[in-house]
């Protein structure tokens, strides 16, 4: 289950992936850069110098729960299996499938080497908006010129006065489609309770 397909675009796309916190009127790339600084300013911290991974994790998915809004994400991955589920099964759903990406991508950011972000453009529809930007590979890499800058662009949805991500897109490759495709293939071939029972035991593999 997860192939690494979409265990690299989620990995990949999270090196600039943290929360701003909310700013009245503030634009999507203006929340989104604010909160990148952020998180990664935890790794510079010299208080958390000496705090152990645990910890640090504790931190970081305080600030991804304020960025992502998680029922959108799993409503998008489910597609039209979403409505013909209870409120209690999509509760479970949004639980396991968070457990899964926070584990994917803090797992990435604890490789952090310096990678810069950069902005490139922004367009808002509504309460829909799009930030993209680029990778940057840190200066000492050791990497290709071609491999220097790698596309990101997240996809948000208007909360009130803060915007949320609710899918990253990784040069081209959609982390909702992606899992969407996998969940749903999943169903078909065996049943809900069948994924319920993969999301379940995958997450008792990282316990």
């Amino acid at each position: 289950m997860f192939g690494s397909r979409a265990r690299f675009v989620v990995a990949g796309a999270l090196v600039g992936v943290c929360l701003a916190n909310p700013v009245f009127a503030a634009s999507p790339t203006e929340q989104l850069r604010a909160g990148i600084d952020r998180i990664l300013g935890t790794f510079g911290d010299a208080s958390l110098k000496s705090a152990d991974a645990a910890e640090r994790r504790v931190r970081v998915r305080a600030l991804a729960a304020e960025l992502f809004d998680w029922g959108e994400t799993a409503r998008r991955a489910l597609g039209h299996h979403w409505p013909t589920l209870t409120d209690d099964q999509r509760q479970e759903f949004v639980r396991l499938f968070r457990s899964h990406l926070e584990h994917a991508y803090l797992s990435r950011l604890e490789l952090y080497h310096g990678e810069r972000i950069n902005y490139a453009a922004e367009s808002v529809d509504g309460d829909q908006a799009m930030v993209r930007t680029k990778v940057l590979s840190a200066p000492d890499a050791l990497v290709s010129q071609q491999k220097q800058a790698i596309g990101v662009d997240y996809l948000m949805i208007r909360r009130g006065d803060r915007w949320q991500v609710y899918d990253v897109v990784l040069e081209g490759v959609s982390v909702v489609s992606n899992y969407h495709k996998q969940f749903d293939s999943i169903i078909q071939r065996s049943s809900w309770e069948g994924l319920l029972t993969r999301m379940k035991a995958k997450q008792a593999e990282r316990q």
